[in-house]
């Protein structure tokens, strides 16, 4: 990955870069926006002063940055002095020569480098809505159009992907009526750490320390549940 080959504005890029990095290091920002224009851009709206700014929010778009770009600044220093809670990212528009698959891959690099700098940040991977590969249709090598939702949709966390699992609920619900509830729990036999906390505090027991139970005592709080 490397930096923009547009040399014409390559010193500019690389003083927008510098500055981030001091930028958070003097901010210590709790939440970052990550990506190109369309995020650089929320800076010049109202909205930014009245929502974001009291988040502790530090924008890091640099407009027509592809993912490559991005990746690289995460990787030479954007992330090292920082530990936000919250990153959202919006890439992509600006790989105009990559197919969806690709597009997506160079996103999926960016989760993925992020994780390393950043184990502990939730992080949210957004999609203009109107968007496919490249904020244009590209033909794919079968003939038809490739769209970058159709491969996002896999990627938990990303707005493609909960709109395919709201999709899917909404159908089971139809199918099921309105007049019926139903929870689905999943704690890998009550081994979830959190999990084992909220029942102790539903059984009165709060303080008590969740890793000292023993296997009676987790099946006595699953039957609680019941």
């Amino acid at each position: 990955m490397s930096t923009p080959a547009n040399s014409s504005w390559l010193k500019e890029w690389m003083l927008m870069h510098n500055s981030f990095i001091s930028e958070g290091k003097q901010q210590q920002p709790e939440v970052v926006l990550l990506g190109d224009s369309l995020i650089a851009n929320m800076c010049l709206s109202p909205l930014w002063q009245q929502m974001f700014e009291p988040l502790n929010c530090l924008n890091l778009g640099i407009g027509g940055d592809t993912t490559e770009n991005v990746l690289w600044r995460i990787q030479n220093g954007e992330f090292d002095n920082i530990q936000p809670k919250v990153i959202a990212i919006l890439v992509g528009t600006n790989n105009v020569d990559h197919s969806a698959d690709r597009v997506v891959e160079g996103i999926l690099d960016i989760v993925r480098a992020l994780r390393v700098k950043q184990p502990s940040s939730h992080i949210i991977v957004m999609v203009k809505a109107s968007i496919s590969a490249c904020g244009k249709l590209v033909q794919g090598q079968d003939g038809q159009v490739e769209d970058i939702h159709l491969y996002l949709k896999n990627v938990r966390g990303t707005a493609a992907y909960w709109r395919t699992a709201l999709n899917e609920l909404i159908g089971q619900i139809r199918c099921l009526g309105p007049p019926t509830y139903f929870v689905m729990l999943s704690c890998n036999d009550l081994h979830w750490l959190d999990m084992r906390k909220a029942l102790l505090v539903a059984d009165g027991r709060p303080d008590e320390n969740p890793n000292n139970l023993t296997t009676y005592e987790l099946q006595r709080l699953n039957n609680f549940l019941f």
